[in-house]
């Protein structure tokens, strides 16, 4: 029996003459949520050779699908490759190479979602890595002698989404710790 997944993804080359109408398909009426990436125009193999441009396109189904019931409704616009997918957080963050700082790094405004797929989920960091910044964050504060909360602020805008997150879900912790530390420089 084939394996049977509920995401799959696939890649659309925009010079392929049916890739208007397939884009027009995952816009407008296949009624499947899917997110396409932005256009993969920087990509490079290995030996650093431009890669053809290309999108890719994650298919998000409420039931189980088997490969063969995917192929089935794409193979009409050419696609004839498609690739089930374990992981669906992992894969969505691939889409603009969010965990791969070695390839080019694409904008998560620009990922264009349909159908209600939800992706939002996939940039949101887990408790125990919040509570993890949490501690680094602890950590560059004491050793730094930071002691504005807007400073702290700002540094956490310049390095990650998950210190924005620990210092708004920590802000009471910061705030004693930043004001016991100005007490402590008079």
């Amino acid at each position: 029996m084939a394996k049977r997944t509920n995401t799959y993804s696939f890649l659309i080359y925009p010079e392929d003459p049916r890739s208007e109408s397939l884009f027009f398909w995952l816009e407008n009426d296949c009624k499947i949520p899917n997110a396409i990436s932005p256009i993969h125009d920087c990509d490079v193999t290995d030996v650093g050779e431009s890669k053809k441009a290309h999108y890719h396109v994650v298919l998000m189904f409420h039931s189980l699908k088997s490969l063969p019931q995917v192929l089935e409704l794409v193979e009409p616009y050419g696609i004839v490759h498609v690739e089930a997918i374990n992981d669906k957080r992992a894969y969505v963050r691939y889409l603009i190479h969010l965990d791969s700082p070695s390839k080019a790094q694409y904008d998560k405004k620009d990922i264009r979602t349909n159908f209600g797929a939800e992706i939002e989920d996939a940039f949101t960091c887990s408790p125990a890595r919040v509570d993890d910044a949490k501690n680094e964050l602890t950590v560059y504060v004491l050793e730094y002698n930071v002691t504005e909360y807007s400073a702290l602020v700002r540094f956490c805008l310049d390095k990650s989404s998950e210190y924005m997150q620990a210092v708004t879900k920590y802000s009471y912790h910061f705030n004693i710790l930043l004001a016991s530390l100005r007490f402590d420089y008079r």
